[in-house]
């Protein structure tokens, strides 16, 4: 099951990322990330309303969550603020580089090693995502000269490493409780934690915001809530940096999209990234 629910990540995260770009022009990221978490706590109640676990706030628990809450909060800010200074398609690559990250933060935190064959797929997966969002005069490098120069790429470095490690502490926390019931924490944490700032810095600037994007927000809300859902359904019975590996494939699953509706060129460049991906992907599922 964690291979149809990593796959389910892929599909809300691309939906959930189309709808962040546009709402990436807001008055304020800030109140934008909060009030999209606020949006989020009763989309996240109600799946944990047919929820029937038991669940065992251990220090632990409480430990893990709120750090991981803290890191997503400060994510969910910069992911907006990195859509306001740069283009979806030049901020990609870094998303690509997400598994990579994985596999070290989970070996450090978690003692996660994979076999050499598993290994060989993620990197397959992260190569093939990074040639799918390189044009055919980019230089191998282009992405890191532009990390030096590009606000936006430097926030979406930032975010990558954020990522890698509240995935783990996530999966640490839902040794103690059910998905439905950390992901409701989670969004009423972070809703929270984001409060302080917009209340003492950013009052002015809800009103204007939520009337800017209130077509938008729900949708982010809701395939937040999704994707987190099925990101930690999967982690809880595989290593962490395959399930996000597979959820990589989202990258190609855009780029069908784009091109089936929206008749984008470039098919076989396309398809020269699809190849390592699915080999990536099967090598993982043998390991």
């Amino acid at each position: 099951m964690w291979l149809i629910y990593s796959l389910l990540a892929a599909v809300t995260n691309t939906a959930g990322s189309l709808f962040k770009k546009v709402g990436s022009d807001s008055v304020n990221a800030v109140v934008l990330a909060w009030f999209t978490r606020l949006v989020s706590i009763p989309i996240a109640l109600s799946i944990l309303f047919f929820d029937n676990s038991e669940q065992n706030l251990t220090p632990t628990f409480w430990i893990t969550t709120l750090s991981a809450s803290l890191l997503a909060a400060i994510a969910s800010v910069l992911l907006f603020k990195a859509m306001e200074h740069s283009d979806l398609s030049s901020l990609a690559p870094y998303f690509t580089l997400i598994p990579a990250f994985m596999m070290l933060s989970s070996f450090l935190i978690l003692g996660e090693v994979p076999s050499i064959v598993g290994a060989v797929g993620v990197l397959l997966i992260v190569a093939g995502a990074y040639h799918l969002n390189s044009h055919s005069h980019q230089k191998p490098l282009d992405p890191f000269r532009y990390l030096v120069k590009n606000r936006g790429a430097k926030y979406m470095m930032l975010i990558a490493i954020i990522w890698s490690i509240t995935t783990n502490l996530s999966k640490i926390a839902t040794r103690d409780v059910s998905p439905q019931f950390l992901i409701a924490a989670n969004m009423i944490i972070i809703a929270i934690i984001l409060s302080v700032p917009v209340a003492a810095s950013h009052r002015k600037d809800i009103i204007p915001t939520v009337h800017r994007h209130k077509k938008v927000i729900f949708f982010i809300a809701l395939f937040s809530v999704l994707t987190l859902l099925f990101e930690v359904l999967a982690i809880q019975t595989q290593l962490v940096s395959y399930t996000f590996a597979i959820r990589r494939i989202d990258v190609l699953l855009t780029i069908l999209v784009g091109g089936y509706f929206l008749h984008e060129k470039h098919i076989l460049r396309k398809i020269e990234g699809a190849i390592p991906m699915v080999v990536g992907a099967i090598l993982i599922l043998f390991a």
